[in-house]
């Protein structure tokens, strides 16, 4: 009986020796992370939020008043804008 109680303390602490490493080779493996808490933003009708959707009109706003002053060209196609471009 004494040997198979230390045959099985030898197996307990072998076990023990290789669980802990294992944990000690996953945390040195394992990269940090921080868990992301998403909160609820408002949004606009069109899916935006209200910051972005106003940058967004401010920006269409200065591209029509660019093109009704000429300083802006549109193109009906790809190969048009090309022509244009290469001439």
């Amino acid at each position: 009986m004494d040997r198979a109680n230390q045959s099985i303390n030898q197996l307990k602490i072998i076990n023990d020796f290789k669980n802990n490493t294992l944990a000690k080779a996953i945390r040195a493996m394992a990269k940090p992370f921080k868990a992301k808490v998403k909160t609820k933003r408002e949004l606009t009708i069109n899916g935006f939020t209200p910051e972005f959707e106003k940058q967004l009109l401010k920006e269409i706003k200065e591209t029509e008043e660019a093109y009704a002053r000429g300083e802006m060209k549109t193109y009906n196609s790809v190969e048009e804008m090309h022509r244009d471009i290469l001439r």
